[in-house]
């Protein structure tokens, strides 16, 4: 758990946890989180970081205590299929399945379904602005959006 939490760092669940869960096992949200920006009913995926953003929209403390980004792990978890941390925490849009998009802050199940068929149906994502052409985002979505993805 990373951002806008009490205790940011590794947190250990199991099978089946959500995003609420990894929350609280973090010591829950600092008053400064923007919890209507995150999905907490998504399933907690295995080796993902969950960012949780504060009132900017960004997660502002998305580091651990050395600085260093820090996932999240699942016990029991059989290698799940989301996008690991990369060196800035960001989630991968050419990568991701449906399950890591919707830890994205306002990226819900169906948000997430339309980017993984647009990028089935189009092509891999080139930049942040290719996401406009998805149904549903706009400029406010990608302003949220911006450092929090890769391509």
């Amino acid at each position: 758990m990373a951002g806008e939490v009490q205790d940011p760092g590794l947190v250990t669940l199991p099978a089946g946890a959500r995003v609420d869960d990894a929350l609280q096992a973090a010591g829950g949200p600092t008053g400064e989180a923007a919890l209507d920006l995150l999905n907490l009913a998504a399933p907690a995926v295995d080796g993902s970081q969950i960012l949780v953003p504060g009132p900017d929209g960004l997660a502002g403390g998305a580091a651990g205590a050395d600085g260093a980004d820090v996932p999240l792990s699942e016990e029991g978890a059989d290698g799940g299929s989301g996008v690991g941390p990369e060196a800035a925490g960001a989630v991968n849009l050419n990568t991701a399945d449906v399950t890591a998009l919707e830890q994205l802050p306002g990226i819900g199940p169906a948000l997430a379904g339309r980017i993984v068929e647009h990028r089935d149906q189009v092509g891999p994502f080139g930049s942040l602005e290719d996401l406009d052409a998805v149904s549903g985002i706009g400029p406010a979505m990608m302003e949220r959006l911006d450092g929090l993805v890769t391509w």
